[in-house]
């Protein structure tokens, strides 16, 4: 049976829900040469079952580079009209000139509420705001908030008049995160007028400044994370790890390491290799994990912690590793994610599903810059072993790793 049969096949079947689906044809795909990204942009050229098109474009969407193949799916995905939704999964990669086509497609529909390019251009929005920022008094309302990120001076001074006229949070919540530097500078003016030290705190870090210590509240540039093979980059997902770390309060499993981050393959002048932890018990009894990681051990903060165990459940096949590709989004994405959106990233600002303050590390006390996400969902192997998304901070001074969970 071809693999293009084998989809088929999969999808004829009624009595799997879709996430199996999903998940079958993601595992008829990562054995092929390339992590099958030819055998899916075949099939996305070929396929008119909508419901194919939007699992093999997400499972596309899962895999660095192939930009050729991504552009040559979404183009067919458009001119077939009723499957060009599928095609969100790539705006990442795709050329400007493809997304105005996109834009225009919907813009230009009866009901622009019910174009099938709407979800493509939410996404645009989301990667590439400056694309649809011409065109902000002709969307839908819900895409306004993805138009934040790096949106203009008067746009920022607009937002903090109506701070001044109204003292409204969400407000100055706005202005935070267009995130340019004149927006910042809005924002730190605000402090003596902010009820709440702590709301003022919060709205610099997501402005993207530090404001205990003056430092930026991420690193640059910002990258998008994939799960990928092992050797494929120095950046390791799941593995053993040796040393003391986090137990569950709930059922006492012991945490596993998540990610580590080769410093030296990274431009941010980080002297120490960050690791990250969390819980594959799915319990959820915290919302955190901290420790300092040294050559001497590890450290576990807040809670109780006992030697790391033979297990390497975190993600499937128990080590792999994590491709980075420059982020589209400098600027940092201003809408907020969810489950299923929630990309890896490596670098910029956290994409908060519900913003929140960065940790203080227990050693020096200040605030920790974000280095790191990573979703808990589909990889092109298989499902990680959490749900939500897993926000990690990093205090290089100090070797403390941070790891803050959302769902």
């Amino acid at each position: 049976m071809s693999e293009m049969s084998a989809i088929e096949s999969v999808l004829e079947e009624d009595s799997l829900p879709g996430r199996v689906k999903c998940q079958r044809i993601f595992d008829l795909l990562h054995v092929r040469p390339r992590l099958g990204a030819d055998v899916a942009a075949r099939y996305l050229a070929e396929t008119e079952n909508e419901a194919g098109a939007d699992y093999v474009a997400q499972y596309l969407g899962l895999i660095p580079g192939m930009v050729a193949e991504k552009t040559r799916a979404a183009e067919h995905l458009r001119r077939t009209q009723a499957l060009a939704g599928a095609a969100s999964w790539l705006v990442p990669w795709l050329p400007d000139d493809l997304l105005d086509a996109f834009i225009s497609d919907y813009l230009t529909a009866v009901e622009p509420s019910e174009s099938p390019a709407r979800s493509v251009v939410y996404c645009i929005g989301l990667f590439h705001p400056q694309l649809l920022r011409p065109y902000a008094n002709r969307l839908e309302p819900h895409m306004a908030r993805a138009l934040l990120s790096g949106g203009p001076d008067e746009l920022a001074d607009a937002f903090l008049e109506r701070w001044e006229q109204a003292h409204t949070l969400p407000s100055l919540e706005a202005l935070a995160l267009i995130r340019t530097d004149h927006a910042r500078e809005l924002v730190r003016s605000t402090r003596d007028t902010v009820d709440e030290p702590s709301d003022w705190y919060l709205l610099m870090q997501l402005a993207g400044t530090l404001p205990d210590s003056g430092r930026p509240s991420g690193f640059w540039p910002a990258y998008m994370g994939f799960i990928a093979d092992r050797q494929q980059s120095p950046h390791t997902v799941g593995g053993l790890f040796h040393g003391e770390v986090p137990v569950c309060l709930e059922c006492g499993t012991p945490a596993e390491r998540v990610l580590e981050l080769a410093a030296d393959s990274l431009p941010f002048a980080l002297r120490n290799n960050p690791s990250f932890f969390w819980y594959t018990c799915g319990c959820y009894s915290l919302n955190s994990t901290t420790l300092r990681i040294t050559p001497e051990g590890t450290h576990v903060y807040y809670g109780p912690s006992a030697p790391a165990t033979g297990s390497a459940d975190m993600v499937p096949g128990g080590e792999r590793s994590l491709v980075l590709e420059l982020h589209p989004n400098q600027t940092g994405i201003s809408d907020e994610s969810t489950d299923e959106s929630n990309q890896h990233q490596v670098g910029g600002l956290p994409n908060w599903i519900t913003v929140d303050r960065h940790p203080r590390c227990p050693e020096c006390g200040n605030s920790m810059p974000f280095l790191a996400s990573i979703g808990g969902n589909l990889t092109p192997f298989g499902n990680l072993a959490f749900d939500g998304t897993l926000y990690c901070f990093w205090c290089d001074d100090c070797c403390v790793s941070s790891t803050k969970y959302q769902s």
